[in-house]
C-alpha cells in the first residue's frame, strides 16, 4: 500500500507549495487526502493486487531479474547519501525479529557484556533447563497427598500391582470433591514426570536404563512412592535432578563477586560494626552474598524457580530506525538483567 501510494505520486506529482498558515495546511492535507490517499482506500485488497502485477511485470521487463521496487523494500541497495537525497524516503523495510535468539546474539556481540552483566552469562547457561523447576513442587505435593493416602494399610507388593486408577477409585468410591484433587494433582504429577525424567541419566550409583517409565494411570502406585532402589529410583532421580539444578544456578550466582552486579544488590548483607567511641554504627560493604537454605517439604513456591521464558522480557528493546539497518536491535541488557534476577533469584532458597 505504502509503495502504491508512492507509484501514484510520482505519476501525479505533489505541486511546490509553501504553506504559511494552518488554514492553508488543513487545505493541503484535505487535497492530499482527496488526490492520493482516497483512491488507494476504496478497495485495498484491488489496491494491493493491482500494484502486485505492476511489479511482476517489472520484474519480467527487467533482463537481469533484478526489480527496483523490490530492492528497494529488501534494503539490498547501496543507500548513500545521494541516494537519500534523490530519492522518497523509505517506508516499507524489512526489521528485525526481537525474540531470545537475537538477545543472546547481541550480548555475545560484545566481550564487555560478560563483565558488566555477569548474570547474563549464567542465565544463558542454564535457560532451557530453568523451566523444568516449574514441575518441582507437582511433584513433590502429588507424593505427599498419596503418601498420606497410604498410611500404614497398602504393603509394597500391593503397591507394585495396583495402579493409580485403581487406586483412585478405591480412594474417591468413584466421584466427588476427593477424586477430582487427586485427579488433579496426578495431570501435575504425570506431566513433570514425562518432561524431567527423559534428562535424567543416574541416581547417585544407580544408571538409569534408556528406556524410562512413561507415566500414565496405568502406571503401577509404587513409581509414586520415595524408595532410593528398585522402581523408586526413578523418583528421586527426577527430585534429585531438580534440586540439584536450582541449588547448582544459585551456586553459580553465588559466585558472581559482591559490587560487580547491580541485577543483585538485593543479596547483599551489610554488616553493622561498632565504633569504639560514641557507641555508633558503622554499615560496611559486604564480602559475599547470603541465601537462605530449606529442606524441601518445607518450601513454598515463592522459593522454587518457576520461569517459562517470554518474550515480554525483552520489552526493554528498541529497533535501529537508520535506513537499511532494521534488522539491527539494540536491548537494554542493564534493565532485562534486573528483571530476570528478580524472578530468578529473588526469594529463592538452596534446598
Amino acid at each position: 500500500m505504502f509503495h502504491s501510494l508512492i507509484s501514484l505520486m510520482m505519476e501525479k506529482p505533489l505541486p511546490n507549495q509553501q504553506l504559511n498558515n494552518s488554514d492553508e495546511r488543513e487545505k493541503w492535507e484535505k487535497d492530499f487526502h482527496t488526490n492520493y490517499i482516497e483512491p488507494q482506500i476504496k478497495n485495498i485488497i484491488e489496491t494491493s493486487a493491482n500494484y502486485r502485477m505492476k511489479l511482476d511485470a517489472a520484474l519480467a521487463r527487467n533482463q537481469n531479474n533484478n526489480n527496483m521496487i523490490e530492492s528497494e523494500i529488501d534494503q539490498t541497495l547501496v543507500m548513500d547519501k545521494p541516494y537519500r537525497n534523490e530519492n522518497l524516503p523509505s517506508l516499507w523495510r524489512t526489521i528485525g525479529i526481537i525474540d531470545f535468539d537475537g538477545f543472546r546474539a547481541y550480548y555475545i556481540s560484545e566481550e564487555r557484556n560478560t563483565n558488566n552483566y555477569p548474570f547474563l552469562s549464567i542465565f544463558f547457561k542454564y535457560a532451557k533447563q530453568l523451566e523444568l523447576l516449574k514441575h518441582l513442587l507437582p511433584i513433590v505435593k502429588f507424593v505427599q497427598i498419596l503418601n498420606s493416602k497410604l498410611g500404614y494399610y497398602l504393603t509394597r507388593r500391593n503397591a507394585r500391582e495396583m495402579t493409580f486408577k485403581e487406586f483412585l477409585e478405591n480412594e474417591s468410591n468413584g466421584g466427588g470433591e476427593n477424586h477430582e484433587i487427586f485427579k488433579s494433582a496426578f495431570d501435575d504429577f504425570k506431566l513433570g514426570w514425562n518432561t524431567v525424567l527423559p534428562n535424567v541419566r543416574r541416581y547417585e550409583c544407580h544408571e538409569l536404563p534408556n528406556q524410562k517409565p512413561e507415566m500414565d494411570f496405568d502406571c503401577q502406585v509404587v513409581l509414586g512412592l520415595m524408595e532410593p532402589k528398585d522402581a523408586g529410583i526413578f523418583l528421586c532421580g527426577i527430585l534429585k535432578y531438580l534440586v540439584e539444578l536450582q541449588n547448582d544456578f544459585l551456586k553459580e550466582v553465588m559466585a558472581i563477586p559482591p559490587g560487580t552486579c547491580r541485577s543483585l544488590k538485593f543479596l547483599d548483607e551489610p554488616t553493622f560494626v561498632e565504633q569504639e567511641t560514641g557507641g555508633s554504627t558503622k554499615t560496611n560493604t559486604p564480602h559475599r552474598y547470603y541465601i537462605q537454605s530449606m529442606r524441601l517439604d518445607h518450601v513454598r513456591s515463592v522459593n522454587v524457580i518457576n520461569f517459562n521464558w517470554d518474550d515480554e522480557i525483552l520489552a526493554y528493546s528498541q529497533r535501529n530506525f537508520d535506513i537499511a539497518k532494521g534488522q539491527r536491535i539494540v536491548y537494554d541488557l542493564a534493565k532485562i538483567e534486573a528483571e530476570l534476577a528478580n524472578i530468578l533469584v529473588f526469594n529463592k532458597i538452596y534446598i
